[in-house]
């Protein structure tokens, strides 16, 4: 395993977030999956380790390398085939099955319980050489399986791009530009769909780029910079300039408030949201990548691993904070030190490696995170018990 070149401590943050206690409006109708209650167990101050420790005691479930796992719910998760085709696997008994047939373009898959949800673009228009191409010809459309019965339908009706669909209960959300639908990818709003109700309707609109949102329960998170003096997602790469500012803001679906959560007058992105934790990765001109997580119970920060590698979205569990640091993929060596796969356990603040592969990816699911290994075609996939 290589070794981890990041330099990472733990430290209680300087500033204490204040949450408003708001009073609790009960959810219109059950959720389709339950959502557990929040772990009631404070984050303790753990000790840095500058060393990963190689993934060596814990419960590790090799997968099927030609269903790379795109999305999970408990212990099933689907993938995108190459066939363009979405397929159902099971961690446990490594059965997996084809999902949809048609043969139209997909992507983002989400499950959550009983439910597949993806983008699609079976709606677009086919223009010869001498059509302008509009901005309506290139949108998406969100389709919803219900497992349980085979049943499809599309939950989505106006043109719009939509991207980043996430999904958790009886709620999907995603980010979606029909209010800036002649400026393609540069400004999105967040909106949402209830399973229960059948009903869409806005999360987050506002000037500037809301994006890339998360959701859990009752909670969603996402990108927003309509704070910034730069507008629009596009800008995003500019993660380093002092001028971006990009905030983590929040919806609570029990309560109706959308707030504010990290503001620091810089760049903030990538949030992902598990319980009452929140993760992101925050960017300061002239330093590197950090990650850090928030407690909503407490207020209380902690910064989880800094690194000059280029970071993918943090993710939160029960008990870890997993992350990738990846180099460019090429035909050489799939392994390459700093690059990897690390998750730190909240409990005791050790550090380990998952992978030490150039490009891996991870998406969790409570205490386990599924690994793909592979630069253009997937290697290796397996399931790391993070909890043993």
């Amino acid at each position: 395993m290589g070794r981890c070149r990041s330099v990472l401590f733990w430290a209680w943050a300087l500033m204490t977030l204040a949450l408003t206690a708001a009073a609790c409006q009960s959810s219109p109708a059950a959720s389709p999956t339950a959502i557990p209650a929040a772990n009631p167990t404070p984050i303790p101050a753990a000790s840095p380790t500058a060393i990963p420790t190689p993934v060596t005691d814990l419960r590790i479930v090799e997968l099927d390398p030609e269903y790379p796992p795109s999305a999970v719910s408990g212990e099933r998760y689907v993938s995108l085939g190459l066939d363009r085709e979405f397929y159902l696997g099971n961690i446990s008994t490594g059965e997996t099955r084809q999902l949809t047939t048609d043969g139209h373009r997909k992507r983002e898959p989400a499950i959550s319980g009983d439910y597949v949800a993806w983008t699609d673009q079976r709606r677009q228009l086919v223009l010869d050489n001498s059509s302008r191409v509009t901005a309506e010809d290139t949108a998406d459309d969100i389709f919803l399986l219900n497992l349980e019965t085979g049943e499809q339908e599309r939950i989505t009706d106006v043109p719009a791009n939509r991207r980043y669909l996430r999904m958790s209960g009886r709620r999907l959300v995603w980010m979606d530009n029909r209010n800036e639908l002649e400026e393609h990818y540069t400004y999105f709003d967040i909106y949402a769909y209830d399973i229960v109700t059948g009903q869409e309707f806005p999360v987050a609109v506002a000037p500037g780029a809301q994006s890339n949102p998360a959701i859990y329960g009752d909670t969603v998170v996402w990108e927003d910079n309509r704070n910034s003096p730069i507008k629009g997602a596009s800008k995003s790469d500019c993660t380093g300039c002092p001028e971006n500012k990009v905030d983590i803001n929040l919806y609570d679906f029990a309560t109706g408030e959308e707030k504010p959560v990290i503001e620091s007058g810089s760049f903030n992105g990538s949030p992902s949201v598990y319980r009452d934790f929140i993760v992101w990765e925050g960017f300061l001109p002239g330093r590197a990548a950090t990650i850090y997580l928030l407690d909503l119970r407490t207020g209380e920060r902690l910064q989880i691993a800094e690194t000059s590698g280029r970071m993918t979205k943090p993710l939160v569990t029960d008990h870890h904070v997993v992350w990738t640091v990846r180099t460019a993929c090429d035909v050489r060596p799939t392994t390459r030190q700093g690059a990897g796969a690390f998750a730190r356990d909240l409990n005791t603040g050790a550090l380990l490696q998952l992978s030490d592969y150039v490009e891996p990816k991870v998406i969790t699911e409570a205490n386990v995170a599924l690994v793909t290994e592979g630069c253009f075609i997937p290697q290796r996939v397996f399931a790391v018990f993070l909890d043993g």
